[in-house]
């Protein structure tokens, strides 16, 4: 996992629960005291961990959590990649280019990335399916 999807799940849940919390979370998932570099690579575990211990804190389901921390990222990333994407695309078209263009200049500038593959088909103008893999296309 990208350090900047962890620094950012660190930030988010520290915005809505407190610095002390956070600490709470990442000892419960067994990371605890650990510091979260935005452009290191860090196992998946980890946030998978995070994001279950964050779910049982807090009270809500793992799809709440990813949903509330989707929101809170997204312009970020948006903003990170801003380049790479052509003015005119909406948030579907995001979705659907993001392989062929910030995954692919993310694995060039730094060899030690491993982002996801994304493979996506648009079944209708309002809907594309994304198909999240760590498995090479």
């Amino acid at each position: 996992m990208h350090g900047v999807v962890l620094a950012e799940l660190e930030k988010y849940f520290s915005t809505e629960y407190g610095q002390r919390a956070w600490t709470q979370v990442t000892e419960h998932a067994g990371v605890g005291g650990k510091i979260y570099m935005a452009f290191n690579e860090y196992p998946d575990a980890e946030i998978n961990g995070i994001v279950m211990a964050v779910a049982s804190m807090s009270g809500r389901t793992v799809p709440e959590v990813l949903e509330g921390f989707g929101e809170f990222i997204a312009p970020t990333l948006l903003k990170m990649s801003a380049h790479l994407l052509a003015p005119s695309w909406k948030s579907l078209d995001v979705i659907e280019n993001t392989e062929l263009t910030v995954h692919t200049v993310v694995r060039s500038n730094n060899p030690g990335a491993h982002p996801p593959q994304l493979r996506t088909k648009r079944s209708s103008p309002n809907e594309v399916v994304l198909i999240y893999s760590r498995c090479a296309l």
